[in-house]
């Protein structure tokens, strides 16, 4: 799972952007091989799909303080990875959801849900 995108959060980007500041893409899913629990959104409004809960799951989850709601979320759900990047951190400390990070570049985070 990624952070739902903003664009407003990106604008304060300067450019060279990264990937992740420009639309919401399924560049993850593309690089990784694994499902996204959202992602590209752009083509969502075209087909016409209703992800609203969705994106408000995400937003709830990125910014919860409720360490036993986030992972029943994420158990729920089945979300193995969660990608945190500069413009969205996560509130609570990774340990606290049971995630472990298993990368860090500097500018993103993945983590493992345990």
């Amino acid at each position: 799972m990624s952070p739902y995108f903003s664009e407003v959060k990106s604008s304060s980007v300067s450019t060279p952007k990264p990937l992740y500041s420009y639309v919401s893409t399924a560049y993850i899913s593309g690089l990784s091989g694994q499902p996204e629990f959202l992602s590209d959104t752009i083509n969502l409004d075209i087909t016409g799909f209703d992800y609203v809960g969705r994106a408000r799951d995400i937003q709830r989850f990125y910014n919860t303080e409720d360490k036993e709601w986030g992972i029943t979320f994420l158990k729920s759900n089945a979300i193995k990875y969660v990608y945190e990047t500069r413009l969205q951190k996560l509130k609570l400390a990774p340990a606290d959801l049971h995630l472990e990070k298993i990368f860090d570049s500097g500018e993103i985070n993945v983590y493992k849900f345990n």
